[in-house]
């Protein structure tokens, strides 16, 4: 335990590193961790974890409202 604010995933990672910190990760940035001496171990018996996509509601880029588009029609349209 740490009471290091951490405030980026590169500070996150400077704190195990040093070793003040254990950290939790979503997969795809786990298998992504740029150091050599930080192990990453899946948690496999643990409960499915919900996703959101959050934008601000005003957003007007088209590509966010495509994202949103693909992944309501993802889960079938309900949200």
């Amino acid at each position: 335990m740490t009471d290091h604010v951490v405030r980026e995933t590169a500070e996150e990672l400077e704190v195990v590193v040093s070793g003040r910190a254990i950290a939790i990760s979503s997969g795809s940035m786990a298998s992504a961790l740029p150091h050599p001496g930080v192990v990453a171990v899946p948690l496999a018996d643990g409960p499915p974890v919900e996703t959101r996509l959050v934008w601000r509601t005003a957003d007007e880029n088209p590509m966010v409202h495509a994202l949103v588009d693909l992944a309501d029609a993802w889960i079938g349209g309900t949200a």
